[in-house]
């Protein structure tokens, strides 16, 4: 009896629901829908930056597409997502490594987790002001994109308009692909240790 009361008062309910969730003629169905659209304009946009972004002051730049940042009192080392800048020893290391210490060196950033590269770093995006330094070094030459990494369409136009106007490193007749460098001469050396480093694609 008192489940047939509970099957009574579902099929009484279920004209009304079915009013409200599609038929937005209604007012009520209307009002549906706007808080639905809200819910998931949240959920994409707002929620994405709580979770996922992070500030940090740069406090070093050992190499072109490495960072230290401090982010409450401790210091992280990050490695930009998606880029290889040449290595230390190479034609535009210095470039490079002076073109990222002008843009970000001192100055608070944002971070973005951008997911782990071919040696299992995790990698990350890195913004100031309304720049994405991971693609400004791209930009001008001063770094490759790393298809190892992951092959972004974007990041591959950058590179051969770079290419084209022969920016930067692509000024030299052969420049040697820093994976390839450090396949030559650094093997067996001791590799830097990315402990605690944060992760941050954001596409800018």
């Amino acid at each position: 009896m008192h489940t047939s009361k509970k099957n009574t008062s579902l099929r009484r309910w279920q004209p009304i629901l079915y009013e409200i969730i599609f038929k937005a003629d209604t007012p009520a169905g209307k009002l549906f829908d706007v808080a639905l659209i809200a819910a998931i304009t949240l959920s994409v946009l707002v929620l994405p930056v709580s979770l996922c972004a992070q500030e940090g002051k740069v406090v070093d730049v050992p190499r072109g597409d490495t960072l230290v940042v401090l982010q409450n009192g401790k210091r992280q080392t990050l490695r930009l997502a998606n880029i290889d800048c040449p290595e230390n020893g190479q034609p535009w290391s210095e470039a490079a490594k002076d073109f990222t210490s002008h843009m970000v060196y001192g100055k608070t950033v944002k971070i973005w987790p951008a997911g782990s590269d071919a040696e299992g770093n995790e990698t990350v995006f890195v913004f100031y002001k309304d720049k994405n330094l991971n693609k400004e070094l791209v930009a001008e030459g001063l770094a490759w994109h790393y298809k190892a990494h992951a092959r972004d369409p974007g990041f591959v136009s950058l590179e051969m308009k770079a290419r084209d106007l022969k920016k930067g490193l692509w000024r030299d007749k052969n420049p040697m692909p820093p994976w390839e460098y450090r396949r030559r001469h650094m093997s067996g050396n001791p590799k830097i240790e990315f402990k605690g480093r944060m992760a941050v694609d954001f596409e800018h």
